[in-house]
């Protein structure tokens, strides 16, 4: 949520009060292009997972493995899940929970520790960062705003 509000209205909004300050040319359907398209940008880029998604990879199974957060016989489960990539975490932890189990043991794994108690590092684990939608939308909206400044006319108002 936070990422939508700071990309969306703070990135967007940016540009259009710079440009109204500083820019006699800029002018209200420039501005109402601006707002439009940086809102529906930070929409699109962080609903499609591109500023973070989660994906299973075997060099980061085995980094867990050798951290002991996992065992062998569950690092072994993760290959069904391999290049999957998941949006939202909700949707990443709850396929780890049904493909592990609740209460997965094993030599290295701590008596009484379950799944869940380890979710949190096996799901930090596989997080993919992208480019922030912070800075993109900033740069969309800074470009779209330059672009309709130019390319769209300003409305004219007619003094009687």
């Amino acid at each position: 949520l936070v990422s939508y509000v700071w990309a969306g209205i703070g990135c967007t909004f940016s540009v259009v009060i710079l440009f109204t300050l500083f820019w006699e040319r800029f002018h209200g359907r420039a501005a109402l292009v601006t707002i439009v398209t940086g809102l529906l940008f930070t929409v699109f880029w962080i609903s499609g997972g591109f500023e973070q998604h989660y994906r299973v990879t075997s060099a980061k199974t085995l980094f867990l493995v050798e951290q002991g957060v996992l065992e062998q016989h569950e690092a072994s489960l993760y290959d069904e899940m391999e290049g999957r990539k998941y949006i939202s975490a909700s949707a990443f932890e709850s396929d780890l929970l049904e493909l592990l189990g609740e209460e997965s043991t094993g030599p290295g794994v701590q008596p009484g520790e379950s799944v869940r108690e380890r979710l949190p590092a096996m799901v930090s684990s596989y997080t993919e960062k992208g480019i922030p939608a912070r800075l993109l939308t900033f740069f969309v909206a800074l470009g779209v705003a330059i672009a309709s400044t130019f390319l769209l006319k300003k409305r004219e108002h007619k003094v009687i």
